[in-house]
C-alpha cells in the first residue's frame, strides 16, 4: 500500500535499505521507520504529524501493538489494545480514525469489521465554586460521555456521571456537588 510518502506491505527492504514492512520516501531515498513492524502492513493514514499503520502485525517498534499503531516521526506506539484480527483499511476524518477488517473486537470491545478511534482526546476544565464543581469541555466532543471515579487505581470504578448538562456557546458543562472523597473525571467516546 502506498500513501503520501509512505509504503507498507510484505517487504523487508526498501531501496536497498532494511525496512521491515513499512518505509518512508523522502524524495530521493527510502528509510525505515524505526525498527518497523513484525508483519504485513495493509493500510496507512496520516493525521497531522502522525502516521497510522494497520495490518497483520502484533509488534511495532519492538513493543506490542495489535494490528494498528501510530508513528509520531520518531517512535511507534500502540492504539490501545488494538484489534483481534487483521485490519485492512484506515480512513482519517477530522479527529476520528476509522478502521475496517476481519476483526471482531477493537480496544477490547465487540466491534465486528469496523471501528472508530478518537485521535484527539478532549480536555476537561474543572472549576470549584462554593459547594459545587463545574466540569466543562468543548461541544465538539458531543458524542463523548462524562464519567467519574472515586479511585483511579481501580479501573473498574468508572461510571457515567449523570448530572444535568448545560451548553453555552461552544462549551458544555456539568455541575457536580462537591464530595468529601476524591473525584476524578474523564470523557469517553460512545
Amino acid at each position: 500500500v502506498l500513501f503520501r510518502s509512505y509504503a507498507g506491505g510484505g517487504f523487508f527492504t526498501a531501496g536497498g535499505n532494511a525496512a521491515k514492512f513499512i518505509a518512508r520516501w523522502n524524495g530521493s531515498s527510502w528509510s525505515a521507520l524505526g525498527s518497523g513492524v513484525n508483519d504485513r502492513v495493509y493500510a496507512l493514514a496520516v493525521s497531522g504529524s502522525n502516521l497510522y499503520a494497520a495490518g497483520w502485525f502484533t509488534i511495532a517498534g519492538g513493543s506490542p501493538a495489535n494490528r494498528i499503531a501510530r508513528w509520531n516521526g520518531s517512535s511507534w506506539s500502540a492504539l490501545g489494545s488494538g484489534m483481534d484480527a487483521e485490519v485492512l483499511a484506515l480512513v482519517e476524518s477530522g479527529s476520528d480514525l476509522y478502521a475496517g477488517g476481519s476483526f471482531g473486537s477493537a480496544g477490547g470491545k465487540v466491534s465486528h469489521f469496523a471501528a472508530r478511534a478518537f485521535l484527539e482526546q478532549p480536555s476537561l476544565s474543572i472549576f470549584r465554586s462554593d459547594g459545587d464543581v463545574t466540569v466543562s469541555w468543548p461541544t465538539f466532543y458531543d458524542t463523548f460521555a462524562l464519567q467519574e471515579n472515586p479511585d483511579t487505581a481501580n479501573s473498574n470504578s468508572w461510571s457515567n456521571a449523570n448530572y444535568p448538562l448545560t451548553t453555552k456557546g461552544a462549551i458544555k458543562s456539568a455541575t457536580v456537588p462537591l464530595a468529601l472523597t476524591n473525584q476524578f473525571f474523564r470523557l469517553i467516546g460512545n
